[in-house]
Parts: C-alpha cells; sequence; structure tokens
C-alpha cells in the first residue's frame, strides 16, 4: 500500500513539476527573457523527453536564439525518440 501511494504522488508532483517548468519558459519568453526561458524550457524537456510541447519549446527556443544547430540536433533526437 505505501508503495502505491508513494508513487502516485510521485507521478503528481513531477506532473506539477512539469507544468510549472512550462509556465515558467512561457512567462519568461513572454518577458524577453530568451536565456532563463532556455533553461527553464531545457529542463522541462529533459523531465519528459517525449511531451510534444515541451521539445517545441526548447527547439522554438534555441532558434529564435540563433542557434539552429542545436534546434536541429534536438529535432531529430526527439523524432528518433518517437520513433523507437
Amino acid at each position: 500500500f505505501y508503495e502505491e501511494w508513494v508513487t502516485a504522488e510521485r507521478s503528481h508532483l513531477e506532473e506539477l513539476r512539469l507544468a510549472a517548468l512550462r509556465r515558467l519558459t512561457a512567462a519568461q519568453e513572454r518577458a524577453g527573457d530568451a536565456a532563463g526561458a532556455l533553461v527553464s524550457a531545457h529542463r522541462a524537456a529533459t523531465l519528459d523527453p517525449l511531451h510534444e510541447e515541451s521539445q517545441a519549446a526548447l527547439i522554438r527556443l534555441y532558434a529564435a536564439s540563433g542557434r539552429a544547430g542545436d534546434a536541429l540536433e534536438h529535432y531529430q533526437a526527439y523524432r528518433l525518440r518517437l520513433r523507437d
């Protein structure tokens, strides 16, 4: 019983953490804090490597900051993860 409760609670807290990171990324982007948004987006994308919105935000922020190579590399890695 305890292990099931802990697992469910951990999952719920991870979902809250990811949602908070996504909101933080959007707020930083709106405020013009590209560097902060990129850090937050990277954290979200790392925590949930299959979440499309998180991956797209990171790719978009890489491209917007002039890091087209990183954007393309991340896109290709994400595409491979989805294929596997």
